[in-house]
């Protein structure tokens, strides 16, 4: 039979061969047996003691040596020196290239996989600076999605760098946005409009754009030069598309914006934020105060600042008094006096919207006009933690399972009350 002989097991073998591999590469790295060891120990939690490990080393090379040719590697020996490597086969730049590129274009792969396994063979064939520029090449050939993380953090970092540099770049928006976060209904019918086309690995489906400024939470606004028109959106629903277009040599005053009732820029992120951006309503609402006596002036309060801090404006508003007949505790019918307060705002739906559920007046105002709108508004609210219970809340199925252990425990608690009633009696009864 071919090669020395030794007694070693599968494992040992296997082992053996992964550490060559990924650790014996030429004449300057090559083997050790105490590395050997430490390496199956910390990895496999096997014991190699290291005469038996040169022992493995001494047979793969023989057994290498007998198939030559045949094996996919060539296990090489240092002379004068019990050391082995595998030399690995180097790639030349171009043939690098050339696989990268293969994998970056597979219909199969998603952007976040492609470039994990473009990343992962390039660590292996070439250092950190050549990687970095087959990846800016590629990235700019094919205009691969470079910002799909779905951590926000690193979007925020990623459109700080594009909005000072005042860079040009490709975005498509993940979902629908509403028409009051545009410049005009041109821009909402482009941008919506890619919802309805199937991005490729050309960049097919994304529109150019420059950052223009980071507006409040996670909202960024976005310049389109070839319309001359903007848009506010969150940092989460687009994706971010570096191309080959290069840096816009645009100052802050250049970002002009035609067909739109906004002067610039600036007024109309001013007017997004205090309701003042696309179709505008008059929204009456009342807040029921209480009895004259009881009104509770502190969340009053803290209504109307909370309503000038959000629309930038006062709150326009009235109080009326009103007669209401109630049973006082002998039953007897007294009138009270209440207070209504009535307000009024202008402003688009989506910003009333967030304003009255997400800071928390769903509770204390009610719509009184539009009618219909107070409607939708209780739908819409109800739907939201209808979507909560649904995700978070307890099936029928865990609930009926819930209350029938409930039902055994309590049925064998009081099973062990009756026996233990049963015992007492009959101890007494006995003395």
């Amino acid at each position: 039979m071919a090669g020395k002989q030794v007694d070693a097991t599968r494992q040992e073998l296997f082992i053996t061969l992964e550490y060559l591999i990924e650790n014996c590469y030429d004449s300057e790295h090559t083997s050790k047996t105490i590395e050997l060891t430490e390496f199956a120990k910390n990895k496999y939690g096997v014991l190699l003691d290291r005469r038996r490990a040169n022992s493995i080393l001494e047979f793969l090379a023989s057994l290498n040596n007998s198939f030559a040719g045949i094996l996919p590697f060539t296990i090489k020996k240092v002379e004068r020196k019990p050391r082995y490597y595998i030399e690995r086969t180097l790639f030349t730049e171009s043939e690098i290239k050339k696989i990268a590129q293969a994998v970056f274009k597979d219909e199969n792969l998603s952007s976040d996989t492609a470039r994990r396994n473009v990343c992962a063979f390039l660590d292996k064939v070439c250092n950190n600076e050549d990687k970095n520029k087959i990846l800016r090449d590629l990235d700019r050939k094919e205009r691969r999605i470079i910002h799909s993380t779905r951590n926000t953090a690193e979007k925020h970092e990623a459109m700080d760098e594009l909005i000072e540099n005042h860079n040009r770049f490709y975005f498509r928006p993940k979902h629908r946005i509403k028409r009051d976060a545009f410049s005009n209904s041109e821009v909402m019918i482009r941008v919506n409009g890619l919802l309805q086309i199937t991005p490729d690995v050309k960049g097919k489906g994304y529109i150019d754009a420059i950052g223009y400024s980071q507006t409040k939470g996670d909202d960024v606004c976005l310049y389109l030069p070839d319309l001359e028109g903007a848009v506010i959106i969150n940092i989460n629903n687009i994706s971010i598309m570096r191309g080959s277009i290069a840096p816009s040599r645009r100052g802050d005053a250049d970002f002009e914006i035609r067909n739109s009732r906004y002067h610039d820029i600036d007024e109309m992120i001013d007017l997004y934020y205090e309701g003042g951006t696309g179709i505008q309503y008059r929204i009456y609402f009342k807040y029921v105060l209480g009895r004259q006596n009881d009104i509770d002036n502190v969340t009053v309060e803290r209504m109307k600042t909370d309503y000038e801090k959000y629309f930038g404006r006062p709150l326009e508003y009235t109080q009326e008094e009103r007669e209401e007949t109630e049973l006082d505790q002998d039953g007897n019918q007294v009138k009270e006096t209440w207070v209504d307060l009535h307000g009024m705002v202008k402003c688009n739906l989506s910003s009333f919207k967030k304003w009255y559920w997400e800071h928390g007046w769903f509770e204390h105002l009610v719509v009184v006009e539009p009618k219909a709108l107070n409607n939708r508004l209780l739908e819409g609210y109800i739907a939201r933690f209808q979507r909560r219970l649904d995700k978070y809340g307890e099936k029928p199925e865990e609930r009926e399972e819930r209350i029938r252990r409930i039902r055994e425990i309590r049925e064998q608690r009081l099973a062990e009350l009756r026996a233990a009633r049963a015992n007492r009696e009959n101890n007494d009864g006995g003395n």
